[in-house]
């Protein structure tokens, strides 16, 4: 047995595991390379992924910003055309305000009074004329104010004048006409009579 020596075997055998081990590192480290190689790919195509729908919906945002432009858009319009409508009927319904108006202002004059102009300024009517007296002036404005076609007669101003012998003051007289409603009312109630 003297003859026997081990350390050659024990050798090859440390080699042999220096090769395992050298194997089993190499192929960690392919491993390793691959999984970070397929992670990377995975998290890539995810990332384009996700891209792809942030574009999509910054388009579809895009496109849906647009559409609220536009109904906007219509919204104005159709307010400036309810706005026209509202007016036009409104015109449609003073048509005949201002004749009754005009009607009611020759009902109410007293006699002793002459009427020079009138003038229309919206809804309101400016009166100038000659009166005999002040107390005509007075009548005129109680009449137009228990008129159902004017609202707060105004006297805006009286002076004396020579023109004319028989009247002596020459006046101004501003009249607020009733609103349209009014006149709707009435002649709503005047349709079913």
């Amino acid at each position: 047995m003297e003859g026997l020596n081990l350390l050659p075997w024990r050798e090859l055998q440390r080699e042999d595991k220096k090769r395992q081990f050298i194997v089993m590192i190499v192929t960690a480290i392919l491993l390793g390379i691959f999984f970070i190689i397929l992670g990377h790919t995975l998290v890539a195509r995810k990332i384009q992924q996700q891209e792809s729908v942030n574009h999509f919906l910054q388009t579809e945002i895009k496109q849906l910003d647009q559409n609220i432009t536009e109904i906007d858009n219509l919204k104005q319009r159709k307010q400036l055309i309810m706005h026209r409508l509202e007016l036009m009927y409104q015109l449609q319904a003073s048509r005949p305000l201002f004749v009754k108006a005009y009607d009611e202002l020759v009902r109410i004059i007293p006699s002793g009074l002459y009427i020079a102009s009138i003038n229309r300024k919206e809804n309101t009517l400016i009166v100038k004329g000659y009166s005999e007296s002040i107390q005509r002036i007075s009548e005129l404005m109680k009449n137009a104010e228990h008129s159902k076609w004017f609202k707060r007669p105004q006297l805006q101003e009286v002076k004396t004048s020579n023109k004319n012998k028989n009247y002596q003051r020459e006046f101004t007289l501003k009249l607020t006409l009733a609103s349209i409603r009014l006149y709707e009312k009435s002649s709503k109630g005047n349709r079913t009579n």
